[in-house]
């Protein structure tokens, strides 16, 4: 039996080629949350697989954070299963509103309470910060080490063009306490060991089809409700922890 795992875009690719998808006895779409329209196209054209040609074909819907009851719906005869995993209890921080603050100036402000936070532990806990992209990760970088922070703090970056030497580095065990500067590939592609404090920006930059040129392109947008459990979620993996969400609570 072969375990293949590819992108939503090589899985529509193959449906084109192969419409029946005659030697796969299994689909599982995961992270659904994320919706795209390449995920919702790849949803609708493996259910018409299976209610038309292959009943016999296997369809799993996979996500952390999404409510089921709707895609429960549209398959028809589907089973929800819960699988309730371990975490420990997240406790979320608003910040107030920043104005016209930069997202460098709003990350320095919280960072000081952030690091407080587990520091007269003998294991303190690493700070997570998600960022929309690269250009400010660099930048936040810059404000974070214009503060002259402790000598026993590491501060690393983490996004998906990276190489993976660099990757493998922010995810390592550190003797030092990490300042982890990450996009959305924390959020769901990569867990790092030891995170108790999450700082969310509650931006992504996310692919969207620009209908006036007829491309894709990245735009800035603020994430789903999901995302922001998501994300939360990742400072309670193997202790207590505190997030702060840099927006009004009202938002």
């Amino acid at each position: 039996t072969k375990l293949i795992c590819m992108t939503t875009g090589i899985l529509l690719r193959r449906l084109q080629n192969d419409p029946l998808l005659e030697d796969v006895s299994c689909v599982l779409l995961d992270e659904f949350h994320e919706r795209s329209l390449e995920m919702d196209l790849a949803l609708g054209m493996l259910h018409r697989i299976r209610t038309s040609l292959r009943p016999e074909l296997k369809l799993i819907v996979m996500s952390a954070t999404l409510d089921p009851a709707t895609i429960v719906a549209f398959l028809g005869q589907a089973k929800a299963i819960t699988s309730e995993g371990r975490s420990f209890p997240v406790q979320i921080r608003y910040s107030p509103s920043f104005n016209q603050a930069t997202i460098e100036q709003q990350v320095t402000s919280v960072l000081p309470e952030a690091l407080r936070i587990g520091s007269g532990t003998s294991i303190p806990g690493h700070v997570l910060v998600f960022l929309p992209g690269v250009g400010e990760i660099h930048r936040v970088r810059q404000a974070i080490e214009s503060m002259r922070l402790e000598s026993q703090i590491a501060l690393m970056e983490l996004y998906g063009d990276m190489p993976p030497e660099k990757q493998d580095l922010a995810i390592a065990p550190s003797q030092f306490r990490k300042i982890v500067l990450a996009t959305n590939v924390a959020e769901t592609s990569i867990t790092i060991p030891g995170v108790t404090v999450v700082i969310d920006s509650g931006s992504a930059r996310v692919l969207r089809y620009d209908s006036q040129v007829g491309l894709p392109k990245l735009q800035r947008e603020p994430i789903s409700q999901a995302s922001a459990d998501q994300r939360a979620g990742r400072a309670g993996r193997t202790a207590p922890g505190v997030c702060f969400r840099l927006w009004h609570e009202a938002q």
